[in-house]
């Protein structure tokens, strides 16, 4: 069953929920529908509605009682848990990411576990850029709309005091 949700503008996040309320997948889509969600999935959906609002409030960790269908293979777990330790509006590079989940010299399997991120926007690939790099990096959703959610991230941090005009400064300026 799927719950839609809309955490930028014209964008909607179709989340696929399973028969025992984890989320198993969630992905952009312009202008998706809703259906009557089901009796039972109603738990999960006011789940993520609320986790959509902390989001767009700036809390750091909007997504951590969103119940996660667990990832395919060790390496992926590893490499989500790395992912879901990043706080709102804070990129972080393939490198670093690599270095976070235990596995420093698998940079390129890391940017492979974030390419074929099934769960879009709760587990965070969106943040993760390339080192060195003067824009923000592909994205499986398009490049327009990993700026969007990470502006969007940014400008939400900083109605709670981070980050500062220099970072907002930097990342209006990346180009996307």
């Amino acid at each position: 069953m799927d719950i839609v949700v809309r955490p930028v503008d014209s964008h909607d996040l179709v989340v696929t929920v399973s028969a025992d309320g984890t989320v198993t997948r969630a992905r952009f889509e312009p202008h998706a529908r809703q259906e009557t969600v089901p009796p039972q999935a109603a738990p999960t959906a006011d789940l993520l509605r609320r986790a959509i609002e902390r989001w767009q409030a700036g809390d750091p960790f909007p997504f951590a009682d969103i119940p996660l269908a667990p990832a395919h293979t060790e390496f992926a777990r590893a490499v989500r848990a790395a992912l879901l330790e990043t706080k709102l509006g804070d990129l972080i590079t393939y490198s670093e990411l690599a270095q976070l989940a235990g596995r420093p010299r698998a940079v390129r399997a890391v940017a492979s576990v974030c390419s074929h991120n099934p769960i879009a926007l709760l587990v965070p690939c969106h943040r993760v850029v390339p080192k060195g790099a003067a824009d923000y990096g592909t994205y499986a959703y398009g490049r327009e709309l990993k700026a969007a959610l990470i502006r969007s991230e940014l400008r939400n941090r900083s109605e709670l005091g981070t980050p500062s005009g220099e970072e907002l400064s930097k990342a209006a300026a990346l180009p996307l």
